[in-house]
């Protein structure tokens, strides 16, 4: 049209000239649509028939002809298959060559790129659409519970298993297998996004726990379908590490028992495909004990050493007993598990284990953990094997729960003040000791004792050399039968099931550790003391140089779990140091009608852990701030004050 005249735009517009109007916008769409197409439209394409006469429609719809085999049915029909489509793509390459080219690859790719982007950005809205309906993942439950974790300072431990929403019913072997890399896949990729990189490659991977188990194997899942299982969750966490730059992850399996074969065929399956490829990075197994802690450490080097000689890959494996329990079966109630005794025998289980690493006995040892991380539930509230003594306060309007802290929970805290470098260990007089310091910013020494024999109380002499020149102080912590027993506490009180404030208060004045000597500046390089300690027991004996570096941080988010007007509890986070110089924390409460006037609720107390039970019958109603206290006096800065409104708390 640019050689012909044109109509103004003022007479196109008139009424009469409507048909005109809409031939014209015609012809001009027209011109501009083969103005922007003619670099890739030819004469010949448009001088050529459009159309191919094609006898079959087997090259229409790329169908092969003839006879296949797949997942290794008949490997040598499938090695000529894969020559056969080798050659075809070869020719198909050279005859490629040969086509002379309408348009130069730069061209194509440029064109192609500027393509590819415009569909994506049209469509990218419409396929995260489609794509959600087709499988939809839902972490909004998750998220609640790992933000609870992550708030704690807590690593989750993530095992892949059960049916959620019913997600593999109806699917077939090869579908579920997809499904599988799917779910690890979005899962990962959700923590991530989440809760960021830093924390999430801290998460512990794991498969299936204890597969063999019928009543765990609820998809009824075949030995090689476990295996496809298993390679998939593989397949899934790698496309991320692959994808997400810094992201880390080593997978643990198969979580299994390692009885007898014909009946644990799940887990000895998966090492025999490891022979050629492993997805398992660290080889997980349970052994538990009759009572006794060198029961557990006897079943694991016994495990591990008829592994090795049927799969000597093992070797050069890490390894770790993920259930490294004195007894199996949690619930079922034990007198030891209410007392010191379950957390002296759970201490001794460290120490058997460490020792073993340390001679190379078990030299690949990762891990261990206990499995004890369940609610006790009426009438055995200290006698199942958990960390704390549950109470559900049926009889109250709301219902709601009470906390004990049992000696096994302290036990775990004073393990985790131990230094981060290993000095000896040694067993002298039914006690066994272990010797631990720190020296990145100043000198700090941790000795931890335990004896798991029942004894009367007698004296026992500690006598600590400590390195010359050094201004250090002592503070030693004991958690015993005498002082430290509340289910002694309870049963005395009639075992009651609803407690009231007075034995509850009881409880909680002995649930914690106690202090055998307050910090206390040596003048000399010995420790020496008589102490009268009934056994089973566990001691923690701290020395803490002058000049340490390190002082108390900034307690932070504070938070609060109201249970009624006169009941709060209080919690806060704390930032880890090597150097474990704490001592304990301090809990301020002002009243709101009380101007200026800070008064210190845990005055009497030990607080040695990061949470504390508040009752004030006036009501709880106020202000708060917690601060830690390191063993040589020095004092952390306050967290931020948080007022409390108990009234609008307990009506949540």
């Amino acid at each position: 049209m640019s050689g012909k005249a044109r109509l103004s735009k003022t007479i196109l517009e008139m009424k009469f000239m409507k048909k005109t109007r809409d031939k014209v916008l015609k012809a001009e769409e027209s011109e501009q649509s083969c103005s922007m197409y003619s670099s890739e439209i030819t004469k010949k394409m448009l001088t050529g028939s459009n159309l191919i006469v094609e006898p079959s429609y087997v090259p229409c719809e790329d169908l092969l002809i003839g006879r296949f085999s797949f997942g290794g049915m008949n490997p040598e029909l499938e090695r000529l298959l894969l020559k056969e489509q080798a050659g075809k793509i070869n020719a198909n390459l050279e005859q490629e060559k040969e086509m002379i080219k309408d348009v130069t690859d730069d061209k194509m790719a440029l064109q192609y790129t500027k393509f590819q982007k415009t569909l994506s950005n049209k469509y990218a809205a419409q396929e995260r659409k489609s794509s959600e309906k087709s499988q939809a993942f839902l972490f909004q439950n998750l998220d609640k519970y790992l933000s609870i974790l992550h708030g704690n300072h807590l690593i989750p431990h993530i095992e892949f298993m059960g049916n959620p929403g019913g997600i593999f019913s109806n699917k077939s072997s090869v579908e579920k297998k997809a499904v599988w890399r799917e779910t690890a896949f979005e899962a990962a990729n959700h923590f991530i996004k989440r809760f960021g990189l830093k924390y999430v490659n801290k998460f512990r991977f794991e498969t299936w726990n204890e597969p063999d188990l019928h009543n765990y194997n609820i998809l009824n899942l075949t030995k090689a379908e476990f295996i496809d299982y298993v390679t998939s969750i593989r397949s899934g966490l790698a496309e991320i590490a692959e994808n997400v730059p810094g992201f880390k992850f080593k997978l643990r399996g198969p979580a299994g028992l390692f009885h007898k074969r014909e009946l644990h065929q799940f887990c000895y399956g998966i090492l025999e495909y490891c022979t050629n490829t492993c997805p398992i990075d660290i080889l997980t197994y349970h052994r538990k004990g009759q009572g006794e802690s060198k029961e557990i450490l006897r079943g694991g080097i016994e495990l591990i050493r008829n592994l090795t000689k049927e799969f000597p890959w093992i070797a050069q494996m890490e390894v770790s007993n993920n259930e490294a329990d004195l007894k199996s079966g949690w619930s079922h109630p034990l007198p030891m598990n209410s007392d010191v005794r379950y957390a002296a025998k759970l201490v001794e289980t460290v120490f058997l284990h460490w020792d073993a690493k340390i001679r190379g006995v078990l030299k690949n040892l990762e891990t261990i953990s206990h499995d004890n991380a369940f609610l006790s539930y009426h009438p055995y509230e200290f006698s199942q094997r958990t960390l704390l003594a549950h109470f559900r306060m049926n009889n109250s309007r709301p219902i709601y729960s009470e906390f004990i802290k049992k000696p096994v929970l302290g036990a775990l805290g004073l393990l985790a003040n131990l230094g981060n470098k290993f000095l000896s260990m040694e067993r002298r007089q039914n006690i066994s000791y272990i010797s631990t310091v720190s020296q990145d910013s100043g000198f700090f020494g941790n000795i931890l004792a335990v004896s798991t024999r029942n004894l009367p109380e007698k004296s026992f002499k500690f006598t600590i050399k400590l390195p010359p020149g050094k201004n250090v102080t002592a503070f030693v912590e004991i958690l015993d039968q005498k002082r430290t027993n509340p289910a002694r506490y309870w049963k005395k009180n009639s075992s009651p099931p609803y407690p009231g404030q007075r034995i509850l208060q009881g409880m909680r004045r002995i649930q914690t550790q106690k202090v055998l000597v307050s910090p206390e500046f040596l003048n000399s390089s010995e420790f020496s003391r008589i102490f009268k300690i009934s056994s089973p027991f566990v001691i923690s004996l701290r020395f803490c140089e002058e000049s340490l570096k390190n002082p108390p941080q900034k307690v932070e988010n504070l938070r609060f779990n109201i249970l009624s007007r006169e009941r709060i509890t209080i919690l806060w986070n704390d930032n880890y140091l090597p150097s474990r110089c704490l001592k304990n924390y301090q809990v301020f409460f002002k009243a709101k009608n009380r101007r200026g006037l800070w008064k210190e609720i845990t005055q009497g107390w030990h607080v040695p852990d990061l949470s504390f039970d508040f009752w004030r019958p006036s009501g709880v109603s106020g202000i708060y701030k917690v601060r830690s206290v390191d063993i040589l006096g020095r004092r952390g800065k306050f967290s931020k004050p948080v007022i409390v409104k108990s009234a609008s708390l307990f009506a949540r």
